[in-house]
């Protein structure tokens, strides 16, 4: 058997692909775009990203957030399941476990 996949609180940044999605608040984030700048005179990397969210009352209506990793990543409260692509179509199911502060992969 396949050992199953998580993500940490701590380490977690998203993919492009990546869905997020936030049930309480009924918004689904879409990561876009991401990249890194590593910055030669302090030597510090950072990662970046747009997440795009669209709440499920109002689809039409594009939210738009800029996020980075040294931040202590307050666009992850509340997110309840991410989505992960995988090659070839597959796609990744991971819902959070509050016990451990991980999203657990799914069936």
């Amino acid at each position: 058997m396949p050992r199953k996949g998580s993500l940490s609180k701590k380490t977690y940044f998203p993919k492009p692909g990546d869905i997020l999605e936030d049930h309480a608040a009924g918004i689904s984030w879409e990561a876009v775009r991401t990249n890194q700048h590593l910055d030669e005179v302090t030597g510090l990397k950072t990662r970046y990203g747009l997440l795009l969210g669209r709440h499920s009352e109002f689809p039409g209506d594009v939210i738009r957030v800029a996020i980075h990793d040294h931040d202590e990543s307050p666009w992850l409260d509340g997110v309840n399941t991410i989505y992960r692509k995988q090659g070839k179509g597959e796609t990744k199911r991971y819902d959070f476990f509050s016990d451990t502060e991980t999203w657990q992969e799914v069936d």
